[in-house]
């Protein structure tokens, strides 16, 4: 047998086990780091803490900042919706990291932001809260607040794949 000009790849690498910060695989210059930099989430957490019950029976809630970030990823990458976003966010290392979860941790079902936006936040201003005083400044050039909310202009919103 001839030997190949090129390594070939069997697939068995990706069945090693390896010591990775998932922080260092993401870019410094990525822009979920960006927008993460620029909301006080400690905020976001005050604004929803009279909706939770501490203590209350079942699981914890999931955190309000997770739930806002999400709201903020659907609308980034123009995804048509908060079931095919965390589809998107079960593979992508960026969106993972945004929202504080590690590799092999369980996300949220989409249900339990559904719920969230038409049960316990339904007659407050808790995803509206996520606006001016809660960033420290508009991202980038082309952005402004519309309704609340950190928007870019149409023009220079990125394109879908």
């Amino acid at each position: 047998m001839a030997l190949a000009a090129f390594a070939v790849r069997s697939g068995e690498e990706t069945r090693q086990m390896q010591v990775v910060c998932l922080d260092d695989l993401v870019p410094a210059d990525d822009e979920l780091r960006r927008v993460e930099a620029l909301v006080d989430w400690d905020q976001v957490r005050r604004t929803a803490e009279p909706f939770y019950r501490p203590g209350g029976a079942g699981r914890p809630g999931i955190d309000p900042a997770v739930l806002v970030k999400l709201a903020l990823v659907l609308a980034w990458r123009g995804l048509p919706s908060m079931r095919v976003t965390l589809g998107v966010a079960c593979t992508d290392i960026s969106i993972r990291r945004f929202l504080g979860f590690g590799l092999t941790e369980r996300l949220p079902d989409h249900s339990t932001f559904s719920h969230a936006q038409t049960k316990r936040f339904a007659d407050s201003s808790v995803f509206e809260q996520l606006s001016p005083p809660s960033c420290a400044s508009a991202p980038t050039p082309g952005w402004s607040v519309a309704g609340g909310w950190w928007s870019m202009a149409p023009t220079s919103r990125p394109t879908r794949r």
